[in-house]
């Protein structure tokens, strides 16, 4: 008949004192506490392994660090991994391995690594990458960035949508936490995740247009900058910006960054690298071809006789190697307007859609009013749009020089 091992007692543990050499109290189970000439008493477990059946040994921790109680408590663990023919070394060392692993893959990091590697390949251009990374240094990386991504569930996201709040911001964070998360799957580093729950209750704003008054309303617009301008309360470069963003229907960013070289002759071609980089833009580029009107024409006359030493249309006043500012006219217009009733109804972004709306009340084809735009979807059918690479030069040179007359007849300065 086997002999029964008398369990340990705290006091015994405790009362233990050190020999000249180790020695062994057991608690049954395997386990048993050595107690080495030093004084150190270390749980042990004695097993066999469940393949070779050879016996050894795994620490279970140092008394007192590790009670007689968790000590019990990791030998009735191991013993249950025994009984499913699990290795109880083997699987510790397979769980400090995925700690590890937990530790190594980090929201930030892995955020990281898909702004590295995928990220390039998605975005329309530079500053939209540096723009969202800016937002997760905002509004989530403080909050979840040290966390394994296999501990973000709903519940911590719920909590991070609540601070931010529904709207555009918390839009682009949630594709980018989701984007995240799906690299994860794709890496191996978790199996799955819920997290698109996380955001179903944030219902976003319907999407205001950049405001912008009817085409009947430019001239009050006009002579408001033509006042500030006369009365030097703005820039030579941003009141010159202003009307060639009118005439042209380019965007802020697309102005500033223009080139004395992109003129040819009687055209404005304008490369597609300036432009708003859409992903189809950034796959296939293409050019923005503007013929120029007699007002736009003169407007650069005068220009160059400001800026004709620089590379740049709109070089800045102390940095002629550089383009002025893309948001001087934003600015401009906010503070020149300030007080009058066209305040809050005009930016610089809607002066486009001044001019695409005079194109539609002056009857221009469609595919002729956004081609002016540089738009690329035209209004062409899909298959036409493959097929049909006329440019529409004489019919935009007409729309752009009856725009052209029309911002004149409205009191623009073209000289």
């Amino acid at each position: 008949m086997a002999r029964l091992t008398k369990p340990l007692t705290n006091t015994e543990v405790i009362n233990t004192k050190p020999k000249d050499k180790n020695y062994k109290l057991s608690d049954g189970g395997g386990l048993f506490l050595l107690i080495k000439n030093n004084g150190v008493k270390n749980w042990r477990m004695r097993y066999k392994r469940p393949i070779t059946k050879k016996e050894n040994e795994v620490s279970l921790g140092n008394f007192p660090e590790v009670s007689l109680q968790q000590a019990r408590k990791q030998r009735d663990e191991f013993l249950a991994l025994l009984a499913e023919n699990i290795d109880p070394l083997e699987y510790r060392k397979e769980q400090e391995l995925a700690e590890i692993r937990k530790a190594e893959n980090t929201f930030k990091i892995i955020c990281s690594k898909w702004f590295n590697d995928v990220y390039p390949s998605k975005a329309s251009n530079p500053d939209t990458i540096a723009k969202n990374w800016q937002r997760l240094e905002k509004h989530v990386l403080p909050f979840i960035g040290d966390l394994p991504l296999a501990d973000i569930k709903p519940r911590i996201l719920l909590e991070l949508y609540q601070k931010i709040g529904a709207g555009n911001t918390l839009d682009k964070l949630h594709r980018l936490i989701k984007s995240t998360m799906d690299y994860g799957i794709k890496l191996g580093v978790i199996e799955f995740h819920n997290c698109n729950i996380a955001k179903d209750d944030f219902i976003t704003p319907i999407a205001k247009n950049h405001p912008s008054i009817m085409p009947y309303e430019l001239p009050k617009l006009i002579d408001l900058m033509n006042n500030a301008y006369t009365a030097h309360r703005i820039e030579p470069n941003t009141f010159y910006a202003f009307n060639l963003s009118l005439l042209t229907g380019l965007r802020q960013g697309e102005v500033t960054k223009l080139e004395w070289r992109f003129i040819d002759n009687e055209l404005l071609i304008v490369p597609s690298y300036v432009l708003k980089q859409t992903r189809k833009l950034k796959e296939q580029p293409r050019d923005h071809i503007i013929p120029l009107s007699t007002q736009a024409k003169r407007q650069l006359e005068t220009i160059k006789q400001i800026n004709g030493t620089s590379a740049f249309i709109f070089a800045k006043v102390r940095n002629r190697t550089a383009p002025m500012s893309r948001e001087s006219v934003t600015k401009a217009l906010k503070e020149i307007l300030q007080g009058t009733d066209l305040q809050g109804r005009q930016n610089a972004h809607g002066l486009r859609s001044i001019f695409r709306t005079y194109l539609t009340q002056i009857g221009v084809d469609v595919v002729v009013a956004e081609l002016a735009l540089a738009h690329l979807s035209t209004g062409k059918g899909k298959i036409q749009a493959i097929y049909d690479r006329y440019e529409y030069l004489d019919e935009r040179k007409q729309a752009l020089q009856q725009w052209g007359d029309y911002c004149e007849q409205c009191g623009m300065i073209t000289g």
